[in-house]
């Protein structure tokens, strides 16, 4: 592919991309599952498409977090405690391998800062876990232990920001906040309001994933680039 085919390809996934979000959004807002069965995991898949043609180094374990979220996006369209189970153990493969990249592309600048920073995260999401009484027992430890992983997450990405505000770390700041609100979103939906009131907030957790899906393609891509300059 020359570089004006791969242009016009990447123009038109990227018109597709978010045509497709504002579909999944509205079909949330309107609940038409058969839409959201299509729309959903088409948002990671897109970006795959995107990645392949667009990176050098073509990172197995970014294209492994793209594969489980298409996965955790379908699981978590049906409303049963089964689906849900099985949607929070792909979304944890998910965060653990998103965490492995991390760790394998970015050199952590403070420590110290990362402890400040994880802190708060887990104070915030632990509050929730003790206050709510609808997660399945089954699920808690599974629930702590994203605690743990969301938290890390903003920590390495806060730290990083802190003390270098490059690109690349501001990308991975944005997307890691993005993440943040988005599973905290997902929880008070799951776990604290009533099949009738959650409804409301799957379009703000919908439009949060696409946001932070993207920013973190973008910082994969910017990371990619980086050390290939070195």
């Amino acid at each position: 592919m020359n570089l004006q085919q791969q242009n016009s390809s990447m123009k038109f996934l990227f018109l597709l991309f978010f045509l497709n979000a504002v579909v999944e959004i509205n079909a949330e807002i309107f609940v038409f599952k058969p839409i959201l069965y299509f729309s959903k995991p088409l948002i990671p898949i897109i970006l795959l498409v995107m990645y392949c043609i667009t990176s050098k180094v073509k990172s197995i374990l970014f294209i492994l977090v793209l594969f489980f979220s298409a996965i955790t996006n379908l699981l978590f369209i049906p409303n049963t405690e089964k689906f849900l189970l099985y949607a929070i153990i792909v979304f944890t493969i998910h965060r653990v391998l998103m965490l492995a990249y991390i760790y394998k592309n970015v050199i952590f600048l403070s420590y110290r800062y990362l402890f400040i920073a994880t802190l708060p995260i887990i104070a915030v999401f632990y509050y929730l876990f003790i206050e709510s009484n609808n997660a399945p027992k089954e699920s808690h430890p599974i629930l702590l232990f994203q605690i743990i992983l969301i938290s890390v997450l903003v920590g390495i990405a806060f730290s990083n920001y802190i003390k270098n505000d490059s690109l690349q770390n501001t990308l991975l700041m944005i997307s890691a906040l993005l993440f943040a609100c988005l599973q905290l979103v997902i929880y008070i939906e799951k776990y604290f309001l009533t099949a009738d009131d959650y409804t409301l907030l799957r379009p703000i957790a919908m439009a949060l994933n696409v946001m932070a899906f993207f920013s973190f393609y973008k910082f994969v891509l910017v990371t990619e680039e980086s050390k290939l300059q070195i």
